[in-house]
């Protein structure tokens, strides 16, 4: 075996024991375990949950508005490199080759939307937050590249008319409908404005990456950050009104088991989930591998042979569910 895919190899399965082990026993018995669940929260808590769950897509909505920065994220930091690269490498997998109607719900300004379109694809690139369509329009003039549609819109009521795409795209939507009638209509609306037969690409924060992320950069000292964390894993809720803590906007993050009945639930048949980073983002290497191009495939396609792999899922950040109509 090449020395390189041989050191990748070891240091995945290396950490994916230790995760196993640091993680999701000790860690989530710890977040789960006794007193009062948030009882720690103090200031962070500003609002009851019920309004917080109410107001949560206009919290997400002002937050990527003000923070402005999702059009790069993908671009700039190593683990959003990861998480662009991997999910291109499903969509190339996954989705039924051109021409196809791709709606790409939740799509932001357009960062699998322009590419798509490239391959032949007639992409509708649909979000909540006017600043990433916005930001879509500006890059349709720059480059040439024509969306078929580029418009604001909510995954719980899509403007289109039933049964017309092959394609539908939830890479962002499901992150911030709280209340579990809201994922419901979500997905429900995929399932109408899909053709019999079409596939169905949804994504979901994986809940235990709060106690991940927090565990990485040494933060489990802090009570208010187990607190948070004990919260997540518990619930699967981060209510964040007013971004009182640095920990993202108020949204929902799915156990994957949740995930998949979710998405079965709404009619979607040989449901399948794949890990997009895996662990691969709290590699403290990530930097290195992705600086050498040699390196960065091997771990891409050991990624790649461990995305099924349920033993592990719930250390990735992000989950993949595939289905179709």
């Amino acid at each position: 075996m090449n020395r390189k895919i041989l050191v990748i190899t070891i240091s995945l399965v290396g950490l994916l024991a230790a995760l196993g082990i640091v993680f999701y026993k000790p860690i989530v018995n710890l977040l789960v375990g006794a007193g009062t669940r948030g009882q720690a929260l103090g200031h962070w808590r500003t609002a009851s949950s019920s309004a917080v769950e109410a107001a949560a897509s206009g919290e997400a909505k002002d937050y990527y508005t003000v923070w402005g920065g999702e059009a790069e994220r993908l671009f700039v930091k190593p683990v959003g490199v990861i998480e662009r690269l991997r999910t291109e490498s499903i969509l190339k997998r996954y989705v039924p080759k051109p021409p196809a109607v791709v709606y790409d719900v939740g799509g932001g300004a357009g960062v699998y939307a322009f590419p798509l379109a490239q391959q032949g694809y007639t992409v509708h690139l649909l979000d909540f937050t006017p600043l990433h369509i916005t930001q879509a329009t500006e890059r349709m003039q720059k480059t040439g590249i024509q969306l078929a549609e580029c418009a604001v819109g909510d995954a719980r009521a899509i403007k289109a008319p039933d049964a017309t795409a092959d394609v539908v795209l939830y890479f962002g939507p499901l992150y911030h409908l709280q209340d579990p009638l809201d994922r419901k209509k979500a997905l429900h609306e995929a399932y109408r404005i899909l053709k019999p037969g079409g596939m169905f690409l949804a994504v979901a924060i994986s809940r235990f990456s709060v106690a991940c992320n927090f565990g990485n950069k040494n933060q489990l000292h802090d009570p208010q950050i187990v607190a948070l964390a004990k919260d997540v894993v518990e619930t699967g809720k981060n209510n964040n009104p007013e971004y009182k803590h640095p920990f993202f906007a108020s949204a929902y993050f799915h156990h994957p088991d949740e995930f998949e009945k979710e998405v079965k639930d709404a009619g979607f048949k040989d449901v399948q989930l794949l890990s997009i980073e895996g662990p691969s983002w709290l590699f403290s290497s990530l930097e290195k591998i992705i600086g050498d191009q040699q390196s960065l495939e091997h771990l891409l396609s050991v990624l790649e042979a461990t995305e099924k792999d349920r033993s592990i899922m719930g250390t990735s950040a992000h989950i993949m569910a595939i289905g179709k109509k």
